[in-house]
């Protein structure tokens, strides 16, 4: 079942699936993406919202096979719109530790489906939980990435830059051959990521109140962080695109 997803190393954060039917779903997965021969584990909180994501993905599939939506031979990439009263807990996990992902069904309107996700490691420690919005859309391939995919060489820890405009999402792209082959575009979690970093390098988002993501962001493009108000460790932000000045995501969001 892992098999219909598009998503591909280094960026794959399902490893099987345990539970499976209409109404939820639990995935689980090992957290070992990263250098292992770094002396500090890094996993960024954010990459939660992507374990959160993919086992949608999985889910909404296994739905649409369900109700014949489509056969097992369709293959769409899945997007992640909204995240809505998200939280990321103070519970620490390590590499090797087994991490676990509940879906649980609120409403599908094909092609969107919305659902509450909870990821979780062993002992039933809760380390993320929100109710986020998908969409489906056709498997259009739009650019191959080129970026290196030697994950030992290529991590980066620091997701953002900043120039005379201001702070601007960048990567060394380390995880472009897997989000996706067919399809390169900049994952939600990790633009979240480079929001936290542009308060201070070792920020990280401890709760989301809703973000919107309108337009996928390509890395061929360049995306400016706009601050609208920050107030106490709430910040309030749009992400636009510099070339076309398009509204490509907003929300609000703590970090800490």
């Amino acid at each position: 079942m892992v098999s219909f997803l598009p998503h591909e190393f280094p960026f794959r954060f399902v490893d099987n699936v345990i539970l499976a039917n209409t109404e939820q779903f639990i995935t689980e997965k090992k957290s070992v993406i990263f250098n292992v021969t770094e002396p500090n584990f890094y996993y960024p909180k954010s990459l939660l919202i992507e374990h959160a994501a993919q086992t949608m993905y999985i889910h909404g599939y296994y739905i649409g096979l369900k109700n014949g939506w489509w056969n097992d031979s369709y293959r769409p990439v899945g997007f992640l719109t909204v995240i809505n009263d998200a939280k990321f807990y103070n519970e620490k996990y390590v590499m090797n530790e087994m991490l676990f992902t509940r879906t649980e069904v609120l409403r599908i309107c094909k092609p969107m489906f919305i659902v509450r996700s909870t990821v979780w490691k062993e002992g039933d420690k809760i380390l993320f939980s929100g109710t986020i919005n998908g969409v489906f859309t056709e498997n259009v391939k739009c650019e191959n990435s080129v970026a290196d995919a030697n994950v030992e060489l290529s991590v980066d820890r620091v997701y953002c830059k900043r120039d005379e405009k201001g702070f601007y999402f960048d990567s060394n792209n380390w995880f472009l051959p897997g989000h996706f082959p067919d399809f390169s575009c900049y994952p939600g979690c990790l633009l979240l990521e480079g929001l936290a970093q542009t308060t201070k390098t070792d920020a990280q988002i401890s709760q989301i109140k809703k973000i919107r993501f309108k337009k996928v962001m390509l890395p061929q493009n360049k995306y400016y962080y706009r601050k609208k108000q920050e107030q106490g460790a709430m910040l309030n932000f749009e992400i636009i695109e510099d070339q076309t000045n398009e509204l490509c995501a907003e929300g609000t969001v703590e970090v800490f």
